[in-house]
């Protein structure tokens, strides 16, 4: 693994080591991460809910 590593150019290394640290951070804050992604799943397939009309006052009924 480590002769892997040291083959690696500089750019891949970068790349890689900056995956790792998204994946870590995801892992990290995932219960905000899901409650993130299940509020707007929620969001948007759920039915709106019924707004309350109202008349303004100086328009005649």
């Amino acid at each position: 693994m480590s002769r892997w590593w040291r083959e690696r150019p500089a750019q891949e290394k970068w790349m890689i080591a900056l995956a790792v640290l998204l994946i870590i951070g995801i892992v990290v804050r995932w219960t905000w991460v899901s409650g993130e992604v299940a509020g707007a799943f929620r969001e948007r397939f759920s039915a709106p809910a019924p707004t309350e009309r109202t008349v303004p006052t100086d328009s005649p009924i």
